[in-house]
């Protein structure tokens, strides 16, 4: 008697987790499916320079290396979005989506290793480092780094 009320309380206990992981993994999905459409009207964003323009002119350039699927990448683009209106004269900011097959060649020539990674260049290419992670965080931490750069 006693193994059957445990295993109905048992039996009782796992129905509700579950059927809470359910709701979590709802939420998670409605989550998801929000922050893919709000990162795909900023990932759409038509801001910044070609490559092809960009290395033409005298500017450092900023090669930003994304992927539409990339959580950090869609939580960046809002700040490229206004790091490009502040800096459109004095940085070529330039959005490069590593799964489009036009861009193959760039992704090599760089050997982009993980997502967003992003390029500083100076003097037509014959200086670049990575920007480092720490600086992408905030906009004004970035801001500051290139600032720095500029100088």
């Amino acid at each position: 008697m006693k193994r059957n009320i445990l295993s109905i309380i048992c039996f009782i206990l796992m129905c509700i987790i579950f059927t809470g992981c359910d709701k979590n993994q709802e939420k998670e999905q409605l989550l998801n499916d929000s922050t893919c459409k709000k990162a795909k009207v900023f990932l759409n964003y038509d801001f910044g320079n070609s490559y092809k323009d960009a290395i033409k002119n005298d500017k450092p350039m900023l090669l930003v290396f994304y992927v539409n699927w990339c959580t950090y990448c869609r939580r960046l683009m809002p700040k490229l979005a206004s790091l490009n209106n502040k800096y459109k004269d004095k940085y070529n900011i330039v959005l490069i989506d590593c799964e489009n097959k036009k861009n193959i060649s760039l992704v090599k020539k760089y050997n982009i290793q993980y997502y967003p990674m992003i390029y500083l260049i100076k003097n037509k290419g014959k200086y670049s480092e990575v920007v480092p992670s720490q600086y992408t965080v905030s906009l004004e931490a970035f801001k500051q780094y290139l600032d720095k750069n500029l100088q």
